[in-house]
């Protein structure tokens, strides 16, 4: 964590452990996604694929179980433009194993990600709206809102809430 400004700080179960977005010494893009102990040692990126510096990582979000952490990977734009599959919304175990892709709207603009309480889905701001995922690979997202809000700024603000009858 030396010399690294984190993001997304969420603790795993137990609160033994800490996952976080390292973004470099001045806040520079997501460079990955790492878990460290509260001491500050054993530090282990998780995203070995962050050495291809056209990726960029954001939104870690530790699942409620606190064994998965869900994250947004990204192709870091450079020289005026970007190639085309430029978001993927990931979920890995914490020791880097069993990586599923999850599939959302083209062009999403993933922002504000989290969990779901129950750990089954996924909820996040977009372009798109509202959208919520299944925590499983091959489940369609779901689009909760499309267009009767503006998530320009606020998307971060969204949040799962009980339902009451």
């Amino acid at each position: 964590m030396e010399g690294d400004t984190p993001s997304s700080l969420s603790w795993t179960v137990d609160d033994d452990r800490i996952v976080y977005i390292a973004t470099g010494e001045l806040g520079f893009g997501g460079l990955g996604v790492h878990v460290v102990d509260p001491s500050g040692k054993d530090d282990i990126e998780l995203t070995p694929e962050a050495a291809d510096l056209q990726l960029r990582f954001d939104y870690a979000a530790v699942s409620p179980e606190g064994t998965r952490v869900a994250y947004v990977q990204r192709n870091r734009c450079a020289n005026g433009g970007c190639s085309q599959d430029t978001e993927r919304l990931l979920i890995m175990h914490l020791d880097g194993a069993n990586v599923i892709e999850l599939q959302i709207p083209p062009e999403s603009g993933v922002s504000g990600l989290q969990w779901s309480p129950d750990g089954q889905r996924l909820l996040f701001g977009s372009i798109a709206g509202v959208v919520s995922v299944a925590a499983a690979p091959g489940s369609p997202a779901i689009v909760h809102s499309t267009g009767e809000l503006n998530l320009e700024w606020s998307g971060a603000e969204v949040t799962w809430q009980p339902v009451f009858e």
